[in-house]
């Protein structure tokens, strides 16, 4: 009994778990929007832009991609840990109201660096990148339908 409990403590250890692990499970925050799906989109790039993250928009499957290295400070006690970033992942819809509906999902990813290279963690969200969520989706969820072409 003795040794099937230490290789499983190995074994959890090897994959980087532990029993006292925080949950990582990232939490979406969704809200609908009155405008068309475009529109929603361009708000969420600009809005990542000018809160500091890098920004990848794949305007085909209505996505965008945010990313914002964080300062050294913020590196955890990992000694093998290069960087880390915050990241929201973005998603628009179009819903049966005629609007947008508008998911993003909050990261915090640890980039290790080890012999077999870069390798993200994922980390539970910090406050700041579950704020900047929060402030995305009120900026983009009041856009007013651009009426003035046609559907």
């Amino acid at each position: 009994m003795v040794t099937v409990i230490r290789l499983l403590a190995i074994s959890l250890i090897a994959l980087g778990l532990s029993a006292h692990a925080p949950a990582l499970a990232q939490s979406a925050i969704t809200d609908e929007a009155v405008a068309p799906s475009g529109v929603v989109l361009g708000c969420a790039a600009s809005t990542a832009r000018e809160m500091g993250y890098k920004v990848v928009v794949d305007s085909t499957h209505g996505q965008v991609t945010a990313d914002k290295n964080l300062p050294l400070s913020h590196l955890g006690p990992d000694p093998t840990e290069y960087t880390r970033k915050n990241e929201l992942a973005i998603t628009t819809k179009h819903s049966a109201s005629g609007g947008t509906t508008l998911t993003i999902i909050p990261k915090s990813i640890a980039v290790t660096n080890t012999r077999r290279g870069y390798t993200d963690v994922a980390q539970p969200s910090t406050p700041d990148v579950i704020a900047d969520a929060d402030t995305l989706i009120a900026r983009c969820r009041s856009l007013a339908p651009n009426t003035s072409l046609p559907q």
